[in-house]
C-alpha cells in the first residue's frame, strides 16, 4: 500500500471537506513562539523539538495521531511540566514555569479532561466558575468574598453558555459530562480578563452541535480580541472549520503545517510522518 492509500486508510476519506476559517488576522509579529519545544512524556514519547509560532488573533489548530505529543504541548504551554527550548509569549520568557506563572501571564487552559483536571466537583457551579478569578472583581473586595458578584457574574456566564441545570449552586460533580464542558469553557473564556493565550485541548468533546457552535464563536471572540489560541483537537472537521493554520504532531516535532482546506490525504500524510520535518 503507497503513502497516498495508506493515509486515505487512515483518514476514512479521500475528498477535502469544504472549510469555514475564521478570517485572517492582520499581520503582526508572533504572540507566542515556540522554539526546539522538548518535554518528556510520562510513558515515554513527549516533545522531541517541536518548533511553532501563533500570531495575535490567530487561531492554530494541531492535529495528530493520539500520543504524539500532543499531551505535552498542553503541560509545556500551562506550566505544568518542565520543558526545555524557548517558549516566548510577547517576547518574554519565564511565564510557563509553573502553572501559577502561566496563569497570571495570561494563560487559560481548557483540558481534555475537565472532570479530573479543571473542577472540583464537591463545589457549585457558582465556586468552579470563580476558580482562579476568585482575587478579583466581580468575585472579590480587596480581601472579602463578594458574594452578590461572584453570584452576578456565575448567573451571567451559566446563561450565556447554557449550562443546565442554570443554577449557580448546583454541585459541579452532579453536571452531566457536556455540562461540565460548558463550565470550563465559560470560566476559561469569559470569566476573568481577555486572555493572551488559550491552550484549548478536544473542547468541543462530549458537546452537541448547539454547544459546539457557542464554544466557537468564544474561541474566534478571544482571537478577534488578540488572544492567540491553539486548538488541539482529533476532530479535524473542528479544525477545519475554526483554524487559520493546521500544524500536525508526529513523534513529538511538527510534521508540517496545512491550510484548512487540505484534503483528508494532505492531513492524513502529515499524520504518519510524511512531512518536510519529521524525524
Amino acid at each position: 500500500m503507497g503513502a497516498e492509500e495508506l493515509a486515505a486508510a487512515v483518514m476514512g476519506s479521500s475528498s477535502a471537506i469544504p472549510s469555514a476559517p475564521a478570517p485572517l488576522p492582520a499581520p503582526g509579529p508572533p504572540r507566542l513562539e515556540c522554539i526546539d519545544l522538548r518535554c518528556r512524556g510520562q510513558r515515554g514519547g513527549g516533545l522531541r523539538g517541536a518548533s511553532l509560532t501563533v500570531a495575535r488573533g490567530e487561531i492554530l489548530g494541531v492535529a495528530g495521531v493520539e500520543g504524539n505529543g500532543q499531551a505535552e504541548l498542553v503541560e509545556a504551554l500551562c506550566g505544568l511540566c518542565p520543558s526545555t527550548g524557548v517558549l516566548r509569549l510577547d517576547g518574554e520568557e519565564g511565564w510557563s514555569r509553573t502553572p501559577l506563572a502561566a496563569r497570571s501571564s495570561g494563560v487559560v487552559h481548557m483540558p481534555d479532561d475537565p472532570r479530573r483536571r479543571a473542577l472540583c466537583l464537591p463545589l457549585t457551579s457558582e465556586e468552579n466558575l470563580a476558580l482562579g478569578w476568585h482575587r478579583d472583581p466581580p468575585h472579590a473586595r480587596g480581601p472579602l468574598i463578594d458574594r452578590a458578584g461572584r453570584r452576578g457574574k456565575a448567573a451571567e456566564l451559566i446563561r450565556s453558555f447554557d449550562v443546565r441545570p442554570p443554577d449557580p449552586l448546583a454541585r459541579a460533580g452532579d453536571l452531566s459530562g457536556g455540562n461540565q464542558q460548558k463550565l470550563v469553557a465559560a470560566r476559561e473564556l469569559e470569566g476573568g480578563p481577555a486572555p493572551k493565550l488559550v491552550v484549548a485541548a478536544q473542547p468541543s468533546r462530549g458537546l452537541d452541535l448547539a454547544a459546539t457552535r457557542r464554544l466557537h464563536d468564544a474561541l474566534r471572540s478571544a482571537a478577534r480580541a488578540g488572544a492567540a489560541v491553539i486548538v488541539i483537537s482529533s476532530d479535524l472537521d473542528e479544525l477545519r472549520a475554526i483554524c487559520h493554520r493546521i500544524a500536525v504532531l508526529f513523534q513529538g516535532r511538527i510534521a508540517g503545517e496545512a491550510d484548512p482546506s487540505a484534503s483528508d490525504e494532505v492531513l492524513g500524510r502529515l499524520m504518519l510522518g510524511h512531512g518536510d520535518h519529521a524525524a
